[in-house]
């Protein structure tokens, strides 16, 4: 079943030019969008309704990977980011997964209008975040877009003539007239 919150969602984010996809579950149904960040990495997005409500978890799952011996140092680092964010919540999973968390609560009334701004919150959150997870040592998952076609150089531009010089007009009186 796809609950309405995930019809909301989904329609808000088609109003915005988001391609996105509806996922259902038997007790459950989501919303799902990626991008790729300013930080050269990417990240999918669900929204995860499993009630007629407005309560919506707002999950990027996965969006980084700690070695065993850097997991340590990621939690760390996740900390930090726990204390500089206070809408989103990094958490270190027992596989060494990294995923961002996100909640919207059930009497939300614009929950278009949230469930978007989260999504635009979220990218640059993601992005500020993944030098810090990368310098703990996390693997980050690279970005989908591919490199862009090498272009032959634009010929250069004709230089364009000396413009005229401006009349210069005086006006008198107070108005103008």
């Amino acid at each position: 079943m796809i609950y309405p919150p995930s019809k909301v969602i989904q329609q808000a984010l088609l109003d915005h030019q988001v391609r996105c996809d509806v996922m259902e579950g038997q007790d459950s149904s989501a919303v799902v969008t990626g991008f790729d960040l300013n930080s050269g990495d990417s990240a999918t997005f669900h929204f995860i309704s499993s009630s007629d409500k407005n309560d919506v978890a707002f999950r990027c799952f996965n969006f980084a990977q700690a070695a065993p011996d850097t997991a340590a140092a990621v939690l760390s680092a996740l900390n930090q980011l726990n204390q500089q964010y206070r809408y989103a919540k990094f958490v270190l999973h027992e596989d060494d997964s990294v995923s961002m968390q996100m909640d919207i609560p059930q009497e939300t009334v614009n929950l278009d209008r949230v469930a978007f701004e989260l999504l635009v919150r979220s990218l640059d959150i993601l992005a500020e975040a993944s030098p810090v997870l990368k310098q703990a040592g996390a693997v980050l998952h690279p970005a989908q877009g591919g490199p862009e076609e090498a272009k032959e150089p634009a010929p250069p531009a004709e230089p364009k003539p000396e413009p005229e010089p401006k009349k210069r007009f005086h006006l008198f009186g107070g108005n103008g007239k």
